[in-house]
């Protein structure tokens, strides 16, 4: 399961570090070495990331919920606009009572010409992040938020197709669930 925000620019090193896994954790130049909530998911030749900008969600202030596609070399996805009959890619965050979630904010597309099929379309290459704002509403103190786990679940869907030079994968779906703390006040 996936949540997130995309860029199609690589990954800025000062912005993640690896952890003992192996795995891209952002950090915060506020709070370096903090662990922020993640979530990761492997479909055959893409993963996606889903991490929040911060430690935890706080009482009717914003934060960015990033979802990162990685895409091997070689390898495509299609971004808006797009003609009938191709698939964009698409990060959907998932209301959940106790938090209100924003538009998603994609980056922008670049285009390119795929001569054997007489077209030129927008895709994305590389590492794109999707940026999508939460907030944690008054909902979380009025409802019984589990006061041993403090968190909320945080469904996310990612839909693509990858495609290369030569061919296109059918459309996948791509679901993550981010666990996200809520800060002190919020509970």
């Amino acid at each position: 399961m996936v949540s997130g925000a995309v860029t199609a620019l690589p990954p800025d090193p000062t912005d993640e570090r690896i952890d003992e896994y192996g795995i891209s954790v952002p950090i915060s130049a506020n709070h370096p070495g903090r662990r922020f909530p993640s979530a990761e998911a492997m479909d055959a030749e893409i993963r996606v990331t889903a991490f929040l900008a911060d430690e935890d969600l706080k009482l009717e202030s914003s934060s960015l919920l990033y979802t990162r596609i990685e895409i091997p070399d070689g390898f495509h996805v299609y971004g808006a606009p797009l003609p009938e009959g191709y698939f964009e890619t698409t990060v959907h965050v998932q209301e959940v009572k106790g938090i209100r979630v924003g538009d998603a904010s994609y980056p922008e597309t670049h285009s390119r010409e795929f001569a054997a099929l007489g077209v030129t379309l927008n895709v994305y290459e590389g590492v794109v992040e999707v940026a999508t704002p939460v907030t944690a509403t008054a909902d979380v103190l009025n409802w019984g938020v589990d006061r041993e786990r403090m968190t909320l679940d945080v469904p996310i869907i990612v839909r693509y197709q990858t495609c290369s030079e030569d061919v296109c994968y059918l459309p996948r779906t791509v679901e993550l669930t981010l666990q996200v703390p809520l800060a002190e006040l919020t509970r």
